[in-house]
């Protein structure tokens, strides 16, 4: 497959189609999302109008479950304080007991005794896919340190993993980076559910930090 430029570093010059996405100002409200921290080119690629609409509607939905649920941890952890034990829930025997199995795998995942893991940015998801593993499993969690450029980019970064388009330029050496005729493939470890105890301060909506595991819109797929 042909690979057209993608999204490179900062150092390097972005290519015409993320450019076209110009440059957002700080302190913006886009589907009612309010977004506080400062746009790049390419940004908009992950940050669409609609993407920010479902993101900006989660906690006016979920808002008070979440609160609740976080409110019910810290009573669980106090009997679990005080001597009590952790128990199985009496209303889900039916599903310990049950004869049931899951879905079969993906004929992609059938093989995975090579599988690597590692952080989302643009050299080493292009190095990793290219390594020769099974598997490779782009992680926002432990690999990812949560910055906004860091999770914005690492989204970006995946969208052009999918699409064959990543290209990384070396800054200095001037040597490119593109991915080979067979990669590995690609899995996404998202932030995970403790994100929902954490807050995200670059969004706001309205008025509120939305749970960290919430500004990750994005594509997420598998190539082989």
């Amino acid at each position: 497959m042909p690979l057209s430029p993608g999204l490179v570093t900062e150092e390097a010059t972005r290519p015409p189609r993320q450019e076209r996405d110009g440059i957002a100002t700080t302190n913006r409200t886009i589907g009612g999302l309010e977004i506080h921290a400062p746009a790049a080119p390419g940004h908009g690629v992950v940050l669409t109008p609609p993407a920010l609409e479902f993101v900006a509607d989660l906690p006016r939905r979920f808002g008070g479950r979440v609160a609740a649920l976080l409110a019910r941890r810290r009573e669980r952890q106090a009997r679990f304080d005080a001597g009590e034990r952790p128990h199985f829930l009496s209303e889900t025997a039916a599903i310990r007991e049950g004869s049931w199995t899951v879905a079969p795998l993906p004929t992609d995942l059938l093989d995975r005794r090579v599988e690597i893991t590692g952080p989302v940015d643009r050299k080493m998801i292009i190095n990793a896919l290219n390594s020769g593993a099974n598997v490779f499993m782009a992680d926002f969690e432990d690999s990812n340190a949560p910055t906004w450029d860091n999770v914005v980019e690492g989204q970006l970064n995946l969208s052009d993993a999918v699409d064959g388009s990543i290209r990384y330029v070396q800054p200095g050496s001037g040597k490119v980076y593109t991915l080979g005729p067979r990669v590995a493939t690609l899995m996404v470890r998202p932030r995970g559910p403790t994100s929902c105890a954490r807050l995200a301060t670059a969004t706001t909506a309205p008025g509120s930090p939305t749970p960290a595991s919430s500004p990750s819109p994005a594509r997420s797929s598998t190539r082989t």
